[in-house]
Protein backbone atom coordinates (compact mmCIF):
# COMPACT_ATOMS: atom_id res chain seq x y z
CA UNK A 1 0.00 0.00 0.00
CA UNK A 2 1.13 2.91 -0.49
CA UNK A 3 2.02 5.82 1.91
CA UNK A 4 -0.47 8.38 0.62
CA UNK A 5 -3.03 5.88 0.36
CA UNK A 6 -2.56 4.65 4.23
CA UNK A 7 -2.75 8.48 5.16
CA UNK A 8 -5.73 8.85 3.91
CA UNK A 9 -7.20 5.74 5.06
CA UNK A 10 -5.87 6.93 8.47
CA UNK A 11 -7.25 10.25 8.63
CA UNK A 12 -10.52 9.02 7.27
CA UNK A 13 -10.78 6.65 10.09
CA UNK A 14 -9.67 9.63 12.31
CA UNK A 15 -6.65 7.85 13.46
CA UNK A 16 -4.05 9.40 15.28
CA UNK A 17 -0.86 10.38 13.63
CA UNK A 18 2.40 10.90 15.73
CA UNK A 19 5.06 13.16 14.55
CA UNK A 20 8.76 12.98 15.42
CA UNK A 21 10.63 16.18 15.06
CA UNK A 22 14.93 16.44 14.74
CA UNK A 23 17.04 19.09 14.65
CA UNK A 24 19.87 19.60 13.56
CA UNK A 25 22.87 22.00 13.00
CA UNK A 26 22.16 21.49 9.17
CA UNK A 27 18.53 23.31 10.39
CA UNK A 28 19.13 26.52 7.46
CA UNK A 29 19.60 23.69 5.04
CA UNK A 30 17.11 21.21 5.52
CA UNK A 31 14.99 22.45 8.20
CA UNK A 32 13.98 20.55 10.97
CA UNK A 33 13.13 16.86 9.73
CA UNK A 34 10.33 15.30 10.86
CA UNK A 35 8.94 11.80 10.90
CA UNK A 36 5.30 10.28 10.61
CA UNK A 37 3.79 7.33 12.59
CA UNK A 38 0.30 5.53 12.47
CA UNK A 39 -0.43 5.59 16.19
CA UNK A 40 -2.00 2.15 16.47
CA UNK A 41 0.19 0.38 14.06
CA UNK A 42 3.12 1.81 14.46
CA UNK A 43 3.40 2.24 10.99
CA UNK A 44 6.24 4.67 9.25
CA UNK A 45 3.86 6.78 6.99
CA UNK A 46 6.50 9.12 5.68
CA UNK A 47 8.51 12.18 6.64
CA UNK A 48 8.71 16.17 6.14
CA UNK A 49 12.07 17.86 5.23
CA UNK A 50 11.14 21.45 6.01
CA UNK A 51 7.87 22.92 7.21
Amino acid sequence: MSRKKLLAEIKAANGNLVTVTYTTDQDELLGPLTAVFDFNTKAFIGFNIRK
